[in-house]
């Protein structure tokens, strides 16, 4: 199964409820282009690698969980500004 689009609906409905519903149309249009899509296995992934740094006591979101999973899949750098991932490998800091 394949999830196309499935977490910039998330962010617009997230968006929408900070920002208002043009803000969030807006966001979806300008972004579409963008998404990638992702494997169920993706997703099975994300949830152990989560898991697993929950252990280490850092509590990752499950779409930066994802999206790590992701980055990996495809042999590119996570970027993150997230210090939950310090000491990942194959994650990139940026503010």
């Amino acid at each position: 199964m394949k999830s196309q689009g499935t977490l910039m609906r998330l962010c617009s409905i997230n968006l929408t409820i900070h920002y208002g519903e043009k803000v969030a149309e807006e966001y979806f249009d300008d972004t579409k282009g963008y998404s990638i899509e992702f494997m169920d296995m993706d997703m099975k992934e994300a949830m152990k690698f989560r898991l697993k740094m929950k252990r280490k006591m850092k509590d990752l979101s499950y779409v930066d969980a994802l999206g790590y999973q992701i980055a990996n899949r495809m042999n590119i750098p996570f970027l993150t500004g997230d210090m939950a991932f310090e000491g990942v490998s194959n994650v990139e800091f940026v503010k």
